[in-house]
């Protein structure tokens, strides 16, 4: 700026000089005087011209410097409103310069950790300090991880002051140097503690008995992948027991399904009491539990399942009302009875049922010959399923004779099964599976039907009418619909 205004002076000066001396030049001859005059003229136009570029300039620099002023006022009030932004909401951002030792924090930190600004600024290893001891191995990793240059996003607890306990989530941004050298590092840091609350209780709803507050059969079978995968590297045993009340049904039909939940709740709390602390009880559903114990043996196990049995023989009341409810309890162990989760658990479910089998109120262990007698029970009862489509059932009749008379009284119509492959079953052999399985009503209705059908041929060909007894099935007479089914047979008595 100064170095224009002493150029307009001289340039000033350099006219007035050439006017002043106008006489002197009138003195020379014309084609001087038309020079000098040109060239006088030119420095005033020269003059002009500059003066008013200058003006020009001017005002565009006054415009530059206001629209920079504005700019700058923006930019101050953006990140006004965005540090108010970071003051209200529970984030944090960490910015630490290695190479210069410099640190930045925001004081989202404040409201995340519950300590003030200055305490992280004078030790710049208070996060890690507050961290939960048991989320230490996660920061080792995620140290790890940071030091080759990626960005990790890693999530722990913290203890705040007050000894309250938050869960953080930490997204930490490395930056390298070009020899591979950790520089700089930044990371953000949000309060997550409402959400692993909210995961807390859909994981305790999604694997966790309402009723009991046992877990489930879907927590059962992911602790016991777990632990026979920890069993099978110590080369330890464990126990898996199946546990049945028995005759719930008809307790819970007599007197009501509260009353079973309450019996059902019962069972749970002295299961609980009943194992060791690091046993393990589940509810597998209905009326049954699941028990799962570590380093363990066959001994040990026979003194729980004695202690778990003598519980259940005493009465229990519940709402005054005192009832009986004894177990059935099917014991499987790993590595012995099942490599797998769904071999271990079938066997000793198949255990349980041999309890059952066995007048219940009683514990079994599981053996190979259980395995091939369920395989006959099961092929049993798939042909039980067949048979009578397949016209493979035939009545024997007994006749009930008058001694004094020697006259024909009745007879007793017999059930037989002729099976293609197996050949003549005997009735105590495949009756037990029909009972278990219901199939005894259709079969019940077959000897009924065939039995009158029988008994009205004899009567047609000229036979006196014989009374024919059938052995009925105690499902049967629970059927309502039983009677009215016989009363339309033809050729009963």
């Amino acid at each position: 700026m100064h170095k224009q205004y002493l150029l307009y002076f001289i340039l000033l000066l350099l006219a007035a000089r050439m006017f002043t001396e106008y006489t002197r030049i009138l003195q020379n001859n014309l084609g001087d005087i038309l020079i000098d005059g040109g060239f006088a003229l030119a420095l005033i136009l020269m003059y002009f011209r500059m003066a008013k570029k200058h003006h020009q300039n001017s005002t565009v620099l006054e415009k530059e410097i206001e629209e920079h002023k504005s700019t700058m006022n923006e930019l101050r009030k953006s990140r006004e409103r965005l540090q108010d932004i970071f003051d209200t909401i529970d984030v944090a951002i960490w910015s630490h310069n290695l190479k210069q030792n410099k640190l930045m924090v925001t004081r989202g930190i404040e409201k995340l950790y519950g300590y003030s600004l200055d305490s992280f600024i004078q030790d710049v290893e208070l996060w890690r300090k507050v961290i939960h001891s048991e989320d230490i191995p996660i920061i080792d990793q995620r140290a790890k991880r940071i030091a080759r240059g990626e960005t990790v996003t890693s999530e722990y607890r913290i203890t705040r002051p007050d000894g309250e306990i938050r869960w953080i989530q930490d997204r930490g941004i490395p930056i390298l140097d070009e020899s591979g050298v950790l520089v700089d590092f930044n990371s953000i840091l949000y309060d997550i503690t409402n959400r692993k609350q909210a995961e807390s209780t859909i994981d305790h709803m999604a694997y966790h008995d309402d009723l009991t507050g046992l877990p489930n059969r879907h927590r059962f079978q992911e602790v016991l992948e777990q632990k026979m995968f920890e069993a099978g590297i110590s080369n330890s045993t464990i126990a898996v027991m199946f546990v049945d009340l028995d005759r719930f049904k008809m307790i819970n039909d007599t007197l009501g399904h509260r009353f079973g939940d309450v019996l059902l709740q019962h069972v749970s709390y002295q299961l609980r009491n009943l194992v060791r602390p690091s046993d393990h009880v589940f509810r597998r559903g209905g009326d049954e539990f699941i028990l799962l114990m570590e380093n363990t043996d066959e001994a040990e196990i026979r003194q729980l399942s004695m202690r778990i049995l003598n519980q259940f023989k005493k009465p229990i009341m519940i709402r005054g009302q005192e009832i009986f409810s004894t177990l059935s309890l099917g014991i499987a162990f790993y590595p012995g009875h099942g490599l797998d989760v769904d071999e271990l658990i079938k066997n000793a479910d198949t255990a349980m049922y041999h309890a059952k089998e066995k007048g219940r109120d009683n514990y079994q262990f599981f053996n190979a010959a259980l395995n091939e007698s369920m395989m006959v029970k099961m092929q049993l009862e798939n042909g039980l399923r067949k048979a009578l489509h397949r016209e493979e059932f035939t009545l024997r009749y007994q006749p009930q004779i008058h001694l004094p008379s020697e006259r024909v009284m009745g007879t007793e119509a017999l059930l037989r099964w002729e099976h293609p492959e197996y050949g003549n079953i005997p009735p105590s052999t495949f009756i037990p599976v029909a009972e278990d399985t219901g199939l005894i009503i259709p079969i019940g209705d077959w000897v009924i039907k065939e039995a009158c059908r029988q008994n009205k041929f004899w009567q047609d060909i000229g036979h006196e009418k014989l009374s024919i007894a059938v052995n009925i099935s105690a499902k049967q007479l629970e059927d309502p619909g039983f009677p009215d089914r016989v009363k339309k047979e033809p050729g009963r008595v």
